[in-house]
């Protein structure tokens, strides 16, 4: 009874030392329940003049806001700070980077404790022990592992410098769809006005007999032409401003008056071919898509590695301590794993194949890359040149044709339906110099997506906004 009571006091000495540093530095859960109607009414009611977009924009140097007169920079702020998927990006990455943590954690040992009790009565009766179990590390596979979190976290951050960029281009796209549906509007609507006269002036000239029934029917088809055209267009301005909003993650009732955003949108400045040539050679090395896909294949290279070091034995090691009915004893046990049945060859084999698919997928990337600048440098230089013929030359021969029928019509040298026909030609012209620059315009924003590089002096560094909002900040 002496050993068995010195015995209990030392497990119980054991317990009282081991238990506070096994449960001591646990972290507790907390349960976040998502309620979905509480979420959609706070996207339902997000505003830009929110606090916390304020406090955002600011550390990305801007302190006034919302500001007085917006801007394309401005409109993108507030899609990084509103848009669902870069907040999934920025947690995807706090997630690879939470993996490196785990990569760098070394395996906890495991205790085993153990009791008996003899009914021999020749003997003390009990006998106490604890052994622990602990896994030998393996420099080469724990240094690989964390390699391969490194590389994850890597692929993660670049993967929000791509999500970041399509945001965006998103922004651009829909931005240029509202500017010139807008404008387009506005001439259709002037257009279908004077359309509406020429009829009822041909109209009236029909019955009094100075016009024919064929000129009626003509100006009857281009009126319906020019109001449907009209309507036409304004279902795509509410489209365009709907996919805007969508892009920033507000509602579109929201939005600012987008008319005066983007005042030079008919005539952007030209871009000289040695920029384009020096944004191209950078591309093709470090665009977002392509980085991410180097770090898969370090991730993928590590990977095999990581099987290849399995191919050595696990060790662990069992030290304890046994009270074994009176007797002390100190055992010892080392136990491996043995490569009898496999030398881990699948493993190799799968990890072998996936880097030679990431290798492909890279490859694939940098040439789709090329490809990409390639086609947006000629198509470029096709619609600019054809913008700069419509606004320098269709257009202001159009101009001049309409005043040469102003003048001849002041002095009656032409009548009203005259008039009103070099009026609704004129603004044919105005519209097709529109949709010239259009063109121009998104080809220019295919050329700024292949490059992943803006053309817009105004719009900060994206770099900037891969930081995560503080919580404080972070949209609800």
């Amino acid at each position: 009874m002496h050993y068995a009571g010195r015995m209990k006091k030392c497990c119980i000495a054991l317990l009282a030392v081991l238990l506070p540093v096994l449960f001591g530095g646990c972290v507790s859960y907390q349960s976040r329940p998502i309620d979905l109607s509480t979420q959609a009414q706070a996207l339902q009611t997000r505003r830009l003049d929110d606090s916390g977009l304020a406090r955002y924009a600011a550390r990305l140097g801007h302190s006034h806001w919302p500001p007085s007169h917006w801007t394309r920079a401005d409109l993108l702020i507030a899609a990084l700070y509103y848009n669902p998927a870069i907040v999934e990006a920025r947690d995807g990455l706090l997630a690879a980077r939470a993996g490196e943590i785990t990569a760098r954690e070394y395996p906890n040992p495991k205790l085993t404790l153990s009791a008996e009790y003899a009914l021999d009565g020749g003997i003390p009766p009990w006998l106490y022990g604890f052994l622990l179990n602990a896994l030998l590390p393996q420099t080469d596979l724990r240094h690989a592992q964390q390699l391969q979190a490194h590389f994850y976290t890597q692929a993660a951050g670049w993967k929000l410098a791509q999500t970041l960029w399509t945001v965006r281009s998103r922004v651009r796209s829909a931005l240029l769809s509202a500017v010139y549906a807008h404008a387009a509007e506005r001439a259709l609507t002037r257009q279908a006005g004077d359309a509406s006269q020429l009829v009822a002036l041909l109209s009236a000239q029909v019955q009094a007999g100075e016009a024919s029934a064929p000129q009626l029917q003509t100006a009857q088809a281009q009126a319906l032409q020019a109001r449907q055209s009209r309507d036409d267009t304004r279902a795509r301005l509410s489209t365009a401003r709907h996919a805007l909003a969508a892009a920033i993650g507000i509602p579109a009732t929201e939005l600012p008056d987008l008319r005066t955003i983007w005042p030079d949108w008919q005539s952007p400045a030209a871009i000289p071919d040695g920029r384009i040539e020096r944004l191209a050679r950078r591309a093709l090395l470090t665009r977002a898509d392509l980085a991410r896909a180097v770090a898969d294949y370090d991730a993928a290279q590590q990977a095999l590695r990581i099987e290849v070091d399995q191919q050595s034995p696990s060790v662990s090691i069992a030290p304890g301590y046994t009270w074994d009915h009176g007797v002390h004893k100190l055992p010892l046990s080392v136990s491996f794993s043995l490569p009898i049945f496999n030398q881990n060859q699948g493993p190799i084999a799968q990890a072998m194949a996936r880097r030679a698919q990431a290798g492909a997928h890279l490859q694939t990337v940098q040439a789709q890359i090329l490809a990409e600048i390639a086609d947006a440098r000629t198509a470029l230089q096709e619609r600019a040149a054809i913008a700069q013929t419509a606004q320098h030359h269709q257009l202001p021969l159009a101009e001049q044709q309409l005043h040469a029928a102003q003048q001849r019509f002041a002095i009656g040298d032409v009548d009203h339906a005259a008039l009103l026909a070099a009026r609704i030609n004129a603004e044919d012209t105005h519209l097709a110099t529109l949709r010239a620059a259009f063109q121009a315009q998104t080809a220019r924003g295919a050329l700024e997506d292949a490059l992943h590089h803006p053309f817009n002096r105004n719009e900060i560094n994206l770099g900037q906004a891969r930081l995560r909002p503080p919580k404080s900040d972070a949209p609800s």
